[in-house]
């Protein structure tokens, strides 16, 4: 979907860099996505009993982190066409799960709202004690 708003806007470069990176992504969780579909999505019994998961793929850190370094190269991309930045994704550190940031990106969301509607001061977050924190 992304790749082809990006198309829309003529930006060809980045499009075709998009759909090569995301090309090189999928490829590259295909072991996982086998090991998702079998032992969490469908909740395969025999999958989940280690019955079978011998001719599951085996997989790695290093797999794990070849996912995740061209997931980083596919959004830096987009950061570097637009902003001419990049962000050190490898470096942001989570103390929680995926529900935690799914939640803490919601108050984030509720917040904006607020702000935008004017029911909180544009001061407020820069006068509070977590500002610099």
């Amino acid at each position: 979907m992304l790749c082809q708003i990006i198309k829309g806007l003529l930006q060809e470069d980045l499009y075709s860099d998009l759909c090569n990176s995301l090309s090189r992504f999928r490829e590259k969780c295909e072991a996982l996505k086998k090991h998702r579909n079998k032992r969490i999505a469908h909740l395969d019994l025999k999958a989940f009993l280690n019955e079978k998961s011998k001719y599951l793929p085996r997989i790695s850190r290093a797999m794990i982190e070849d996912v995740l370094k061209e997931l980083r190269l596919f959004m830096n991309l987009i950061d570097g066409f637009y902003k001419d930045s990049e962000t050190a994704y490898e470096h942001c550190i989570m103390t929680g799960d995926g529900e935690f940031l799914i939640t803490a990106l919601k108050q984030a969301l509720r917040y904006e709202e607020l702000w935008r509607s004017g029911k909180v001061d544009i001061m407020d977050l820069q006068n509070s004690r977590y500002y610099k924190a």
